[in-house]
């Protein structure tokens, strides 16, 4: 992108074609500031004011929030960012092709487009704001492009149809509550490089059926799988260290969990309103620590290291789980 002369007042003025408004950011690129009524529009590549003509770079900040009109629109391939808020409740919009040359994605960009049931993102795409596709009810399928590497928080919140996600086999982390609340959530594979599981990611993902952490995530954030009540199977890393509180809460199909030598903390409640929960086993060889409250089912059967059964036994919050079972 040019030098940004508009903030230096050099450039100031704003202009109108076709019912659309732009605003001047160098002496050859603009941004579309605003938008008119039509319910359905093509943003063109490039725009003439004043025998001067410009490449069409940004969706500025807002510029079609809450327009409940707009059906359709037709983005320019000279586009490289897209503001926040840019589209936020344009909840007739049904789908968006984004055009390739698209490097980011703004906070709130598309929240409460409620109709939106397709997003093409583009591979040159590397960065998502955060909220960015909450309440996109009816989006089912999401392939996240290689570049990305870190997805923001809530980034999905409570986009109730959402049955996939694809994500890039190079992202780093995912963030709080990235997926909170996808209720008909059923397949996602975690990159191999993620180390920390945030909190809220999965909460009341209650159609999710299982999931393989990998090997060297060692924390579990607060709540992370709270109400996720279809779980059946956690494959657990032995790199685990941390299992924060209500990570589990209401997991109330999970049967058995594995916790490995690492583990050093379980929060309150991590197990809580767990009843099928039968089965826990624990290789650390010193007893986490713990809190009485952090396990639901009390009837479940400890699987301990034989060699820290006293250690076990005589800790105040692992004791309360009376059935023992030792491991050699």
């Amino acid at each position: 992108m040019g030098t940004l002369l508009a903030s230096a007042g050099l450039w100031a003025a704003d202009f109108t074609v076709d019912g659309i408004s732009y605003i001047i950011l160098s002496e050859k690129e603009v941004s579309v500031e605003q938008a008119g009524s039509a319910a359905s529009l093509d943003i063109p590549s490039a725009v003439s004011n004043k025998k001067q003509t410009y490449t069409v770079v940004s969706i500025g900040r807002a510029a079609f929030e809450n327009c409940t009109h707009l059906l359709s629109v037709t983005l320019p391939e000279s586009l490289i960012t897209i503001g926040d808020y840019a589209f936020h409740n344009c909840n007739r919009l049904e789908t968006i092709v984004l055009p390739n040359g698209v490097r980011s994605i703004g906070a709130y960009a598309f929240s409460d487009c409620w109709s939106l049931r397709s997003v093409q993102m583009p591979e040159s795409l590397d960065t998502l704001g955060e909220y960015a596709f909450a309440k996109c009810n009816y989006l089912q399928a999401i392939v996240i492009p290689q570049h990305v590497r870190e997805l923001p928080a809530h980034l999905f919140f409570d986009c109730h149809g959402l049955v996939s996600v694809a994500l890039p086999a190079d992202l780093s982390s995912i963030g709080q509550g990235a997926f909170r609340d996808c209720r008909s959530l059923e397949q996602i594979v975690l990159p191999a490089g993620l180390k920390k599981i945030e909190a809220n990611t999965f909460r009341n993902c209650s159609n999710l059926p299982e999931i393989e952490l990998p090997a060297g995530v060692t924390e579990i954030g607060s709540a992370a799988f709270y109400g996720c009540s279809s779980l059946l199977s956690v494959s657990m890393p032995d790199a685990i260290e941390v299992v924060e509180e209500m990570a589990f809460y209401g997991c109330s199909k999970l049967k058995v969990l594995v916790l490995g030598k690492q583990t050093r903390h379980v929060g309150d409640k991590a197990f809580a309103n767990t009843a099928r929960l039968t089965n826990l086993y624990c290789y650390a060889t010193v007893p986490p620590e713990a809190k009485p409250t952090s396990f639901g089912n009390l009837k479940l059967l400890l699987h301990v290291p034989y060699s820290s059964r006293k250690a076990y036994k005589a800790n105040a919050a692992w004791k309360v789980l009376t059935r023992l079972d030792f491991m050699k």
